[in-house]
């Protein structure tokens, strides 16, 4: 299964070109990045919540499997869910769910 983006061109650019472009805008080049086993970081359009978010995501070092929470802004379904397989698809590219830890979570 491929899970196609929901809210590219409204929250963020659909074209990677133009997500580049605004992600280098956001994202603060200096400083030190630290390893952090979580992250909190705001949930909206980058026009509401871009410079938070960037200022967050530039603290920090990913490495290894992230996992991302979000809402189910529908209501339709379950309230929790996991994507035990497939593929997330993102203007920057493919994301492969971690079909382990997505079973055995």
């Amino acid at each position: 299964m491929i899970r196609q983006p929901q809210a590219a061109g409204q929250f963020y650019p659909a074209s990677p070109a133009a997500l580049r472009k605004e992600l280098a805008r956001l994202l603060q080049k200096e400083g030190k990045r630290e390893e952090a086993l979580g992250l909190v970081t705001p949930h909206a359009g980058y026009t509401f919540s871009g410079k938070v978010a960037g200022a967050c995501f530039s603290k920090v070092k990913l490495t290894g499997t992230v996992i991302i929470l979000g809402p189910n802004h529908t209501g339709l379904g379950a309230p929790f869910s996991i994507m035990t397989s497939g593929t997330w698809q993102m203007p920057l590219g493919n994301v492969e769910v971690d079909v382990f830890l997505a079973k055995n979570s």
